[in-house]
């Protein structure tokens, strides 16, 4: 077995200006493992995680949801694998309604297929 290729997409947004979206860009087959999001204060959020497919938006699908309530961490791991084929990325987007001035540190992961 060849050497496993780990491929990591992260970037940070204040809430207070904005809402967190975040695509991969990896234009490679690949498959998405995890999604981490650490935040510098508790929030009361939604974070949606989905697929933006290739082949256009009409197939664009959303892997999961979930309404954070005085949190300051999110992980999720899908309990399936996930294969995207090249052109396929993932998006985190994290809801900004009411936020203080907290800031968004999101991580995706995944690896080469």
């Amino acid at each position: 077995m060849g050497k496993l290729f780990i491929l990591k997409k992260q970037g940070s947004q204040n809430l207070n200006s904005a809402a967190l979206s975040l695509t991969t860009a990896f234009n490679k087959d690949w498959q998405f493992t995890e999604v981490r999001i650490h935040f510098s204060g508790a929030v009361t959020q939604t974070v949606t995680i989905s697929v933006d497919d290739g082949s256009g938006s009409n197939y664009d699908t959303v892997l999961k949801t979930e309404d954070l309530s005085g949190e300051t961490d999110f992980t999720w791991i899908p309990g399936e694998k996930v294969l995207l084929k090249e052109g396929d990325e993932i998006k985190v987007a994290c809801t900004n309604s009411g936020s203080p001035a907290v800031i968004a540190y999101a991580t995706i992961i995944g690896h080469e297929v």
